[in-house]
């Protein structure tokens, strides 16, 4: 039988959790299928795990060369007309397949990818924190370049428009996916979206104030690329600071939850005084209240000390009050509206 999708999993050193990843797959994967593991460089037991699976697998190896590259070698090796790909350490949850593979074949040729919904996980694999559905709205051009809520595994695309606009771009180490998403939209394509949620990401502990940093850059990098494309249409090119300024906002918040306030700080003059109207906004209000929150949790009750909240968030406020006194009295307000308190 022909394929008709490939599931493409890179996998560095994450072995222990490839079983899982391929187990889910196989529960309700059909007879025209292949499954792929792009072994990038790992020197763990990868190789070994995976030859369980050789009669449904196909493993490959290359030298470390990062997720980008290892996605695109897979992309070329694919002989599906349908593509996946699935973190190693990720799982599809039940019915993810079947209702992934119906939508994608019912939506117009326009629409390059279809979005599904995402539940993190512990490293045990026990869902914890809310669930995050993917709007439509979410995935327009205009808001995909102020920000990715989408999980490249909650994905089933199109192969041929992925081959066409030249896959992941391995210059953009940590925003690979953010960008490919931006170049579909450039290229004219739109995504639909399933407001069910089908895969489990699971978070893995690590991350450190470089990691903020690097992405921060990657992200800037990536998207003055976009912003100064030619023939950029005119109607977005009024929202990079808008943009920009996001950016900064996610940094102030990484950097908080990790302790490190000075670098927090810095984050957050650079967003605003980019960005004034950020005051105002309604993300800069949520963005504060919930900087110290645990990813999962955002906007929840949980873990949230009001009373430090209510303190930050003035002081976040306060300071702008001279250089930028109506924008940050009427954010004051926002603030307050977004908190719950008069």
């Amino acid at each position: 039988m022909a394929v008709a999708y490939s599931i493409i999993i890179p996998c560095y050193n994450l072995g222990q959790f490839i079983p899982e990843a391929i187990e889910s797959i196989l529960a309700q994967a059909r007879d025209d299928f292949e499954i792929i593991v792009m072994d990038d460089g790992s020197t763990d037991d990868t190789r070994v795990i995976t030859e369980r699976f050789s009669a449904c697998v196909r493993y490959v190896y290359q030298e470390n060369a990062g997720v980008a590259r290892a996605r695109n070698e897979g992309l070329e090796l694919a002989q599906g007309e349908y593509v996946i790909f699935l973190d190693a350490d990720d799982v599809w949850l039940p019915g993810f397949m079947p209702t992934m593979l119906e939508a994608i074949k019912k939506a117009p040729p326009k629409v390059v990818g279809v979005i599904c919904g995402w539940q993190r996980m512990t490293q045990e694999g026990d869902p914890f924190g809310n669930p995050r559905i993917v709007e439509l709205e979410e995935s327009s051009w205009k808001n995909l370049l102020l920000g990715n809520p989408v999980a490249v595994d909650g994905l089933i695309f199109r192969k041929q428009v992925l081959q066409d606009i030249g896959g992941f771009d391995p210059n953009f180490l940590g925003t690979e996916d953010w960008d490919l998403l931006l170049r579909i939209c450039a290229a004219g394509y739109s995504f639909g979206c399933i407001p069910t949620v089908l895969v489990g990401y699971r978070s893995v502990p690590g991350s450190m104030s470089s990691s903020i940093a690097k992405t921060l850059t990657n992200s800037i990098r990536m998207l003055e690329k976009h912003f100064s494309a030619p023939n950029f249409p005119g109607d977005l090119a009024g929202i990079r600071e808008q943009a920009m300024a996001y950016r900064h906002l996610e940094a102030y918040a990484g950097y908080l939850y990790q302790g490190l306030v000075d670098e927090a700080e810095q984050a957050l003059k650079t967003a605003v005084e980019g960005w004034p109207e950020l005051l105002r906004d309604m993300r800069y209000a949520y963005t504060i209240i919930t900087a110290r929150q645990p990813s999962g949790y955002k906007l929840s009750g949980e873990y949230l000390d009001l009373d430090e909240v209510e303190s930050r968030g003035r002081a976040c406020y306060q300071r702008y009050m001279d250089t930028f006194p109506e924008e940050a009295k009427e954010g004051l307000g926002v603030f307050y509206c977004a908190l719950g308190r008069t």
